[in-house]
């Protein structure tokens, strides 16, 4: 599964989501893309769990830029494929 924040430009007056975090499935290439109010890892962690965990069970992340996430919080959700 590849995991990635993006940023885009929202008009002032309506600043709630200016995030979404892109879930990709690395074999079926299938994506969703849930927006977020901010990029925390509580934030990230919860979005992926409500939008892909629910559906799909555990996942697999190769860590190759996961410096953006503090491990800890990701450890009940997903299991290890490094």
């Amino acid at each position: 599964m590849h995991i990635d924040l993006v940023s885009f430009q929202h008009d002032q007056k309506d600043p709630r989501y200016v995030y979404v975090v892109t879930l990709v499935d690395r074999w079926t290439r299938y994506m969703t893309m849930p927006p977020l109010l901010d990029t925390t890892t509580k934030a990230v962690v919860s979005a992926i769990e409500h939008n892909w965990i629910q559906y799909f069970g555990v996942i697999s992340i190769s860590r190759t830029k996961v410096h953006n996430f503090e491990e800890q919080n990701f450890k009940p959700s997903v299991k290890d494929g490094a």
